[in-house]
């Protein structure tokens, strides 16, 4: 007597109940950590911009202009041109400090929260954050 029938096609769909969630699991996070990777190169690339343009005008709008528009891949962009959650942060601030003269250096930091929206679970965002800093060019 045999205590396993010899029919067993019910084992490889056990099997595979079993295997796949798993697997989209891992296929899900595969797909949702490549966008973050992305999203701190967009972020990376935005400060590198704003760095850039603010070496060379020395004006905060066209430093805000140039991390729009390298944000505008991740992030909305509304009518007026600004960026919904990317924030800016210029040091220093004023156009007029003494340390934003040619040879001073100028900062720039991209902020982005990413919202890390998976289903049926609260999993709020993730602050991504980029830094440039550069020595300003362009004659006062």
């Amino acid at each position: 007597m045999k205590l396993f029938p010899a029919n067993s096609r019910g084992q490889a769909l056990v099997e595979l109940a079993l295997a796949l969630p798993i697997f989209l699991i891992l296929i899900f996070a595969l797909i949702k950590s490549s966008y973050i990777l992305l999203s701190q190169q967009t972020i990376t690339y935005a400060a590198r911009e704003g760095a850039r343009a603010g070496a060379l005008t020395n004006n905060n709008d066209q430093i805000k202009a140039a991390v729009w528009n390298a944000v505008a891949p991740i992030d909305t962009i509304s009518e007026s041109g600004e960026a919904k959650y990317t924030q800016i942060i210029i040091s220093p601030q004023n156009e007029n400090d003494p340390d934003r003269q040619r040879g001073g250096e100028l900062t720039v930091i991209v902020k982005y929260p990413f919202h890390l929206q998976i289903p049926y679970v609260e999993a709020g965002s993730i602050i991504l954050q980029s830094q440039s800093r550069v020595r300003i060019e362009h004659e006062s």
